[in-house]
């Protein structure tokens, strides 16, 4: 029911980073590091192969001008409003709330009535009806044309404006909203096909353990699609959205033609004429339909790997879909019934192909860097990812992570926006090759290149900030880990200044 964002997305997710090098570099210290190349971003010196921010002269230089302030508010009002009540949250509570107040309504209007078949009938509607608006805001061409919609109005629309409409990225708070909504109208719907088959209302054992059924499952879905879990056992996740949400699938079309035989019988109604009356049926179509769609798609299409490192690959793709969207991610897999992986894509524009970066961030990438492969399989459309966003502002300031650089290096080709760029990594050369920093190099002459290796680990959260200052950037995008992320989006968000990074579903 929720998925993520990033470098690496699993099923269904918004893109995510998550690889080694990134858990490396996440700030557990702060403070500027004791030693660094001391080679100022501001003069335009470049190196070689890797420019860092300097530690002495730099680096105070940058600290004298642009100095890191003090968080806006007191830290209880920040947490509200920057973590507590994100935008992903207020979409979930909206939802669900609403959920809820037409909940307890139905309730209290029909108590005396509850346990009859037209009460039943009414909150199976309200399952399947939060079922399909939560799988149709995972749908690649629903997501992408939310993407299109927020992210087209122009440069001369309002500040105040575009800085809401880039956290687009959030839409998954109204995913998870509808899907946990489902299962608490389903759970008034056990309690009340329970108590109406102990009085004789409803009969036939089959209802019943149809539902019992739908219900394990359901609340098997729900329990491990929470955040935590997910981080924990990722593995697990997807087979259970993935093999559970297919059975709920099925037994949801047992349920609703066998319920409906039910019910049918007191209005003389024939069977098809009592599906198409009703609207759960035609909800299990539309759901039915977004869940078959991406498999109609499934291809098993060439690859030329390009060795980088031990710790990461790039996969060129010798085809080039349909007008593929630029910062948008497709999905892979060897084994197209167990996981799939989706990665951002990078556009070659003199070649009209494609490629992506696939760095070490578990057994499964870590086996693709290892074998090599010539052969891949694809499934659903290309999706959007955040960098989408970009295009709402004048000038940016990206900072990515280890493998992060990935999506970074779509926005490089295919956006005209001035960016300034922040990346650290471990032994970004050896891991990553020349090709990649001079194509940061070619993005942003001046761009900050730290090899954490050598390095340490700095502050991101200062070094981003005074980028965004000495640069005049509108906003600040973060591709990074879960961590990270979240560090620096909540270090500029609680500054006054934009900050975009999804974490998960966001």
């Amino acid at each position: 029911m929720t998925t993520a964002s990033g470098a690496c997305l699993e099923d269904r997710k918004a893109p995510d980073v998550k690889d080694e090098s990134i858990i490396e570099i996440s700030p557990a210290s702060s403070g500027p590091p004791s030693t660094m190349n001391e080679v100022c971003p501001s003069s335009g010196t470049l190196s070689s192969t890797v420019t860092a921010i300097g530690s002495s002269s730099c680096n105070s230089l940058q600290e004298e001008e642009h100095p890191l302030p003090l968080k806006r508010n007191l830290r209880p009002l920040r947490y509200l409003r920057h973590t507590f009540f994100s935008l992903y949250r207020r979409l979930f509570t909206l939802v669900f709330a609403a959920n809820m107040a037409a909940f307890l309504g139905y309730v209290v209007e029909h108590h005396r009535a509850l346990s009859t078949k037209a009460a039943l009938s009414s909150v199976v509607t309200a399952v399947s009806a939060n079922l399909m608006i939560g799988i149709l805001f995972r749908q690649e061409h629903v997501i992408n044309f939310l993407y299109s919609i927020c992210c087209s109005f122009p440069i001369s629309t309002p500040f105040f404006l575009r800085r809401r409409l880039a956290k687009v990225y959030h839409f998954g708070g109204l995913h998870s909203g509808c899907s946990t909504a489902s299962v608490a109208w389903f759970f008034l719907f056990t309690g009340l096909v329970t108590r109406a088959t102990v009085i004789g209302e409803v009969s036939g054992v089959a209802v019943l353990v149809i539902t019992y059924s739908l219900y394990a499952l359901l609340v098997a879905i729900l329990i491990s699609a929470h955040p935590r879990f997910r981080a924990m056992q990722h593995d697990s996740f997807e087979a259970i959205h993935r093999y559970a949400g297919w059975s709920c699938l099925g037994l949801f079309w047992a349920f609703v033609i066998i319920f409906s035989n039910v019910l049918r019988k007191e209005t003389g109604y024939t069977m098809a004429h009592f599906l198409v009356k009703n609207p759960s049926f035609w909800f299990l179509i539309v759901i039915s339909l977004n869940i078959i769609y991406p498999w109609t798609r499934l291809q098993k299409v060439s690859v030329e790997p390009e060795w980088l490192s031990t710790h990461a690959t790039r996969l060129h793709f010798n085809y080039r879909w349909t007008r593929l969207p630029p910062f948008a991610a497709i999905r892979i897999t060897d084994t197209p019934l167990k996981d799939w992986h989706a990665f951002a894509t990078i556009t070659e524009p003199t070649n009209n192909r494609f490629s992506m970066i696939v760095s070490n961030a578990g057994d499964w990438t870590k086996r693709q860097i290892e074998k090599q492969p010539t052969s891949i399989w694809v499934r659903g459309a290309p999706i959007y990812g955040v960098l989408k966003a970009v295009a709402l502002f004048r000038k940016v300031v990206v900072v990515a992570s280890g493998s992060g650089i990935g999506p970074c290096l779509a926005l490089f080709v295919d956006s005209n926006v001035p960016t300034r760029v922040v990346w650290s990594t471990r032994t970004p050369k050896q891991t990553y090759g020349q090709g990649i920093i001079d194509a940061v190099h070619k993005a942003d002459r001046n761009a900050m290149i730290i090899d954490t290796t050598t390095d340490g680990r700095p502050d991101m959260v200062a070094i981003s900030y005074r980028l965004y200052k000495e640069s005049g950037a509108e906003a600040v995008f973060v591709i990074s880990n879960p961590k990270l992320t979240r560090k620096i989006v909540y270090g500029m968000e609680s500054r006054g200044v934009p900050a975009y990074g999804p974490v998960f579903d966001s």
